[in-house]
């Protein structure tokens, strides 16, 4: 199992995104290799938050993680913000809804979108001018399962 692999995964499925609003089009494209920095937007897929762990007798790991997927948004890039967050939101569920979460990896057993929230200045990330702030946030969380035999485990 690789958990890099399985972020990386991830960040293909949405690959690159593309909203527009009144205010004109905005687009990012995925990536689990997350940033010093932020500039006005970024979609970033984010290590496992939390993971439950299970061997079970037969040798073989059953666990279960969960990813963050953020749409970053600086939020003093513009004056519509609400606007913005709305079209994120619409376009990661639309994303998510239209495309299966196969990762294509042996060992991940389910892919399974379980939430999703969007706030005003609800994540905070270090800022181009090098200022550790709030950032408008549309989240996706994404619980993967992995299943696979363990050869090092005998029952």
């Amino acid at each position: 199992m690789d958990l890099k692999a399985i972020a990386d995964a991830l960040a293909t499925t949405f690959g690159t995104i593309t909203v527009t609003t009144a205010d004109g089009a905005e687009t990012a494209t995925a990536t689990a290799d997350l940033p010093d920095n932020v500039g006005t937007l970024a979609l970033l897929v984010y290590p496992p938050e939390t993971g439950t762990l299970e061997v079970g007798v037969s040798a073989r790991r059953n666990d279960l993680y969960t990813f963050a997927v953020r749409v970053l948004r600086d939020p003093t890039s513009t004056p519509a913000r609400t606007r913005w967050l709305y079209a994120w939101y619409a376009a990661i569920h639309d994303k998510i809804i239209t495309t299966s979460i196969s990762l294509g990896l042996s060992y991940v057993s389910e892919a399974e979108p379980v939430s999703m929230r969007a706030q005003i200045d609800g994540e905070k990330y270090s800022s181009i001018v090098g200022i550790f702030g709030p950032f408008d946030v549309v989240e996706l969380i994404v619980d993967v399962r992995v299943n696979e035999h363990l050869p090092t485990i005998v029952p």
